[in-house]
């Protein structure tokens, strides 16, 4: 319950004789089946709610409006509560969460899977522009407000923004995400969270309309890069044309006769699952769901690039919204050719899905529906094209009244029955980090609330292994009959298997990749195919064009890959006795990392031990220029240049480890390339469970240049990530000018040969310290 005075209800109180207090905001109707209270009109709070009920599942519905002392208060269903079911655990009995509070985001944040972290921080900021639209965007600052149902974000309730504060800004709300992880002892993955801080500093730079879209396009990529080979997916379909009709109109691919598709997320043909209901008293109803199931399935075929990643996955919403459209031509034209009008025009709904890596995209024209189901809870996914859906998001009345008007359940829209100009898909994305399934189905099983009232029995013993996807997709079709029957029937299954190993080590992958520029919105991503094995996808991304290349190898037979194993086993150990050969003729050259094959002019971190060996306290090293090599595939290459993906300088901060709160921003200054540095601490940090990371603690030696006030003055000391340190830094024993303002004692011995001044390499020419 929302209003002023609902958190002075106590637990037992009766509201209304109706409703039952079971805990704070916590209310039972105690009679269900009778319909709720209607507001006598419609207040601005309301309307928000009712304008904002398409974004399910993460708003909760108004369920009634009641007075309590002369103050309205809303009653909410479907939110941030689990549902009141007993799941049906596999070989033991275990508490349920039924009728609780989900957990908040930020008690979950440190415990948090890389991947999950980023899939939160993509569903919120998918938020921020439609609770902006009705000044609600306290509601995402509000720590109480966000829950989250395992890879789920949940909002509790909507907050709205005090008149007398400031504005409140997206990259605000990144940067008090970030705070989210300075909250708890145990810390969420470092990666992540300097991930998360790349994304803030570039956004404060950017036009204030393109935040959301800009966000989400990188959060995207970053979860796309991250999960590709990490899902396991089984399809499952079945029709029938139900007791009281006399022909099906209802279609699906894949087709029942194929039974089950066991596919993988990355294979060239995607996981897509279908399901069309033609329109019930048209004539032509079969033939308009079969031309519609043909027809999409035939562009996505075509049109979607058969390569994995980011590249063949950016504009794949576009296509299935395309595709869909081409669907309805494809009807409309064969009405037009065989004359049809009015009522005996036929067409269809459509609702799909299709998988891709961890990413889902569900899309849908009609009442055909799309739910997700957990081990915890049933959540629908889609909300219907018809007049009663339509009244909720006008904000004229709620949809429990609305359902009593007559034509409350007539479609608004449909496949076939106008001009694809005025068709409007809905196509969204989410992605998967649990084991769940996906159902389709027409609305010969969700009329009357059947799925809510059967998911949990029916659906819950196939996530434990206990059922067959098979026999409970059987199951629904005998369920339908039985207690509804009006209709045709068809229901399509898709079971997701997540293999969390891949999405737990995603830390280490992250840090290589670069935060692209998103492409401006409109832009269509373009896919040149070639009649060889090499397929090269294209993408425009504000002036620059990026390529990338996938080759598709032939298979091999198996005494073929032994072969192949052998002889690379024989290579890699004459490699080894080579090495050791080396080292036992000459320790010196190869401790130096002297090696003529490595031109260190052009490559600066060419043969630097400190990539291997960490860092030693009293060393002495020098800032490099982030500098990119010349491309593998270019036989004359030119020097090297600047790599947009490395920072020019080098940040140092008060305290190792990312800042407390309230020190988010604060830095002790920034160091630029050229300078020279001593190791003066070496630390541990944790980041949470048994995992830590190394930070180092620097003195300032000399700058790179004289009288830069920018730039931190020699003697002054911060921390920074060993980690991203060493690929930036060089071993060095130039000796330190005087003109620089040396702070750093010269060492005239060290334990560490790297640092030693006879032992230690030569500065790289790619810079030259100051004075």
């Amino acid at each position: 319950m929302v209003g002023q005075d609902s958190h002075h209800l106590s637990p037992g109180t009766k509201l209304n004789d109706r409703y039952l207090v079971l805990e704070n905001h916590i209310l039972l109707d105690r009679y269900p089946a009778n319909p709720p209270e209607m507001p006598r009109e419609i207040s601005i709070l309301l309307e928000a709610y009712l304008k904002l009920s398409h974004f399910i599942p993460h708003l909760p519905k108004v369920y009634s409006a009641v007075t309590l002392e002369g103050e309205e208060q809303i009653l909410l269903e479907e939110s941030a509560i689990y549902p009141y079911v007993i799941p049906v655990m596999a070989g033991s009995q275990t508490e349920t969460q039924s009728g609780r509070l989900m957990p908040t985001l930020q008690s979950q944040w440190a415990i948090a899977t890389p991947f999950r972290l980023l899939n939160w921080v993509y569903q919120i900021a998918n938020l921020w522009d439609p609770l902006h639209r009705f000044n609600a965007t306290e509601t995402l600052f509000c720590m109480d407000c966000i829950r989250v149902d395992s890879g789920m974000v949940r909002l509790l309730e909507l907050r709205f923004n005090p008149k007398n504060k400031e504005n409140y800004t997206l990259p605000l709300l990144l940067q008090y995400l970030i705070h989210y992880n300075d909250q708890s002892e145990a810390k969420a993955d470092l990666t992540v969270m300097r991930r998360l801080r790349d994304m803030y500093e570039r956004l404060i730079h950017e036009p204030e309309e393109d935040h959301s879209y800009l966000l989400c396009e990188w959060l995207d990529q970053e979860m796309i890069h991250h999960s590709a080979g990490s899902l396991e997916v089984t399809i499952v379909t079945q029709t029938d044309q139900g007791p009281n009709r006399s022909r099906n109109e209802d279609s699906c691919y894949p087709t029942p006769t194929q039974r089950q598709r066991q596919m993988h997320s990355m294979d060239v043909e995607k996981p897509l699952l279908v399901v069309c209901d033609g329109i019930g008293g048209h004539e032509g109803g079969n033939i308009a769901s079969n031309l519609a199931i043909e027809t999409v399935t035939k562009v996505l075929h075509h049109r979607i690039p058969k390569v994995s990643g980011y590249q063949s996955q950016i504009d794949t919403a576009t296509i299935i919204e395309d595709a869909i459209r081409v669907s309805n031509d494809a009807i409309s034209n064969r009405n037009d050719q065989e004359g049809r009008s009015d009522r005996q025009r036929m067409g269809t709904t459509i609702v799909l899905a299709r998988v891709e890596g961890q990413r889902i995209q569900i899309a849908h024209v009609g009442d055909s529906r799309a739910y997700r189901i957990t081990a915890r809870g049933c959540y629908q996914l889609t909300v219907d094209d018809d007049i009663a859906s339509r009244e909720v998001r006008l904000g004229y009345t709620l949809y429990r009244e609305a359902l009593q008007h007559n034509g409350s359940g007539a479609l608004t829209q449909a496949l076939g029955m106008v001009s694809s100009s005025l068709l409007h898909p809905t196509v969204r994305t989410s992605f998967v980090d649990e084991d769940c399934i996906y159902l389709l189905c027409s609305d010969g099983l969700s009329d009357f609330d059947r799925i809510e009232e059967f998911w949990a029995k029916e659906l819950i013993p196939v996530l434990y292994g206990q059922v067959k996807l098979s026999d409970a997709c059987q199951n629904l079709i005998e369920l339908a009959n039985a207690h509804n029957g009006h209709d045709n029937v068809t229901v399509g299954l898709l079971h997701c298997k997540v293999k969390t190993e891949n999405l737990t080590n995603v830390s280490a992958r992250s840090t290589l990749l670069p935060l692209w520029s998103a492409k401006p919105k409109g832009a269509v991503a373009q896919t040149m195919q070639s009649s060889g094995p090499t397929q090269i996808p294209q993408e425009q991304r504000r002036g620059k064009t990026r390529v990338k290349t996938k080759l598709l190898q032939t298979p091999r037979s198996k005494a073929s890959r032994g072969k192949w194993i052998f002889l690379f086993s024989l290579l890699a150990g004459i490699a080894v006795v080579t090495g050791l050969i080396a080292l036992l003729l000459n320790p010196n050259r190869v401790l130096k990392g002297d090696d003529p094959l490595v031109d260190s002019s052009t490559n600066p971190n060419a043969g630097n031990p400190l990539l291997s060996g960490g860092l030693k306290v009293n060393q002495l090293v020098k800032v490099l220029p982030p500098i990119a090599p010349a491309p593998v595939n270019t036989p004359n290459a030119q020097s090297p240049v600047p790599s947009p993906e490395a920072p020019a300088s080098l940040d140092l901060l008060p305290n190792p480890g990312l800042p407390s709160k309230g020190e988010m921003d604060i830095r002790v200054g920034e160091i630029k390339p050229g300078s020279v540095l001593r190791v003066v601490d070496r630390q541990m940090v944790s980041i949470g469970g048994n995992t830590s990371v190394p930070w180092v603690k620097l003195q300032v030696c000399s700058t790179a240049a004289i009288g830069d006030t920018k730039q931190l003055k020699p003697g002054i000391e911060g921390w920074h990530s060993e980690t991203t340190l060493l690929s930036q830094i060089a071993p060095t024993s130039v000796p330190l000018s005087p003109s620089a303002n040396n702070a750093c004692p010269v060492l005239n011995s060290s334990p560490n040969p790297v640092t030693s001044p006879a032992t230690s390499p030569v500065a790289s020419p790619a810079t030259k310290s100051g004075g």
